[in-house]
């Protein structure tokens, strides 16, 4: 065996391969990566202790793997995507499964969690879609599964839950007060969920997905509310309580059903306008729901920042008036919102970013301010009629694949701009003309 030396987060090992394309280190207590790695089954060797992040990710054609009983610790995303993976033994002994260890891992049959095990992070289990059967040892002191759900073992707390033995219909235990984040995430059978009046604080993309959800009251003491919590989701209303303090960026976002966004009067840090989120000053427009029949919006002028996502995917909107003050649009901001035609942007306003008008499909001119500095990567991607933006003086930075799929594009570049120039309506780098249209238009080319 050939011995290397990596380092691997901050840590230096002496390694070596074995000749299934396993590497370890040369005590063989760390599985650090199977990159060369793929047969269909694998047994870890005896005295192997802990294995790193992403060691088998999508390693497809992996279908078992044998673990011994000296293991502790499978890091986070270690086998992530290996959809081929039909079983596995959790030994006595494992004490931890972290973030996304298994997540996608749909040919899952058969779950047995041991005794020993004390931590699950979030995602474990995400999109194991056929699951049968999952058990946990009934002498394990930390968790307990009840009707699809993984609660801590007080049932204060929801760790996960497997999408494949939810029911359409659900009730959390009394006395629920958090549920970990992506718990519920890729759920798509599930309708309805009732959550506790105990229930404080609902994490990071804990319902994304569940395309399905229609109906969730959020109870009176909830405090904070994850990013992405209930993105694509089908609710088609959501009442914020009082006590809410903390809302995620794109907790709503891509709801497409989602006519109005309220918010109880007695909110000291969020109001709504109109069925639209804002914070309680109005300088912040955090959520424009997806599915509200409007097809023309003025953002107020007391904004001075718009949320990731904010009007991600709303399926009415045609026209939207930018406040003079707003200093960038940030990321994902309109993507897919295939009827907007028309975006006023304001002078003042320095940077679009990544993915930002990203799939909409019928915006045909962007009458850029002078005082855009900069574009991000997929900015204005898959604008298939866009046909006219002009590159002011001062717009120094595109990044790659900003106008990717603008098969119609014609770039009008200011003469005093100091990096670009345009030729025939193509776009170019005065310093380098022979990229031409690929960095900006097309994929896996340069760059920059």
């Amino acid at each position: 065996m050939k011995t290397n030396n990596i380092i691997v987060k901050s840590e230096y090992y002496q390694t070596e391969i074995d000749e299934f394309g396993v590497e370890y280190d040369l005590t063989n207590s760390i599985l650090i990566d199977a990159y060369k790695f793929n047969s269909k089954s694998y047994k870890v060797k005896q005295g192997t202790i802990k294995i790193l992040h992403r060691a088998f990710i999508d390693k497809v054609n992996l279908e078992s793997i044998e673990i011994p009983d000296s293991l502790k610790i499978i890091e986070g995303q270690a086998f992530q995507n290996c959809s081929s993976l039909k079983s596995i033994n959790f030994n006595e002994g494992l004490t931890s499964i972290e973030f996304f260890a298994f997540n996608g891992c749909e040919s899952l049959r058969f779950i047995r969690l041991p005794a020993s095990l004390s931590t699950i992070e979030k995602g474990v289990f995400s999109s194991c879609s056929n699951i049968q059967t999952f058990e946990i040892n009934k002498k394990n002191m930390s968790f307990v599964f009840d009707s699809g759900i993984i609660y801590s073992k007080n049932k204060d707390v929801v760790i996960g839950a497997i999408s494949s033995l939810i029911q359409t219909d659900i009730c959390l235990k009394e006395g629920v007060k958090q549920i970990f984040g992506y718990a519920f995430y890729n759920c798509k059978m599930l309708k309805i969920i009732k959550l506790t009046e105990s229930m404080k604080s609902i994490c990071e993309s804990a319902f994304e997905n569940c395309i399905s959800l229609q109906i969730i009251n959020l109870p009176k003491g909830l405090k904070s509310i994850g990013k992405r919590c209930f993105t694509h989701t089908i609710i088609k209303s959501i009442s914020i309580p009082k006590n809410t303090e903390l809302i995620g960026k794109q907790a709503f976002s891509a709801c497409y059903a989602l006519e109005s966004i309220n918010v109880e009067e007695s909110n000291s840090h969020f109001r709504s306008i109109s069925g639209v989120l804002f914070s309680i000053d109005n300088t912040i427009l955090l959520n424009y729901p997806s599915g509200k029949k409007q097809l023309k919006y003025i953002v107020p002028k007391t904004v001075t920042k718009i949320c990731k996502g904010a009007f991600q995917s709303c399926r009415y909107l045609e026209k939207v008036e930018l406040p003079i003050g707003l200093t960038n649009i940030e990321g994902n901001t309109f993507s897919n919102c295939r009827n907007l035609d028309n975006v006023f942007i304001p002078n003042g306003l320095t940077e679009i970013r990544e993915s930002a008008f990203e799939t909409c499909g019928c915006i045909e001119e962007i009458q850029l301010p002078n005082s855009v500095n900069s574009i991000k990567r997929r900015a204005f991607a898959n604008c298939g009629n866009l046909k006219k933006i002009n590159i002011p003086p001062e717009l120094t930075d595109i990044e790659s694949h900003a106008f990717l799929n603008c098969d119609n594009l014609k770039v009008n570049v200011h003469p005093m701009n100091p990096r670009y120039k345009s030729f025939d309506g193509m776009l170019f780098e005065k310093c380098n003309s022979i990229f031409g249209l690929s960095e900006f238009y097309n994929e896996g080319d340069h760059p920059f």
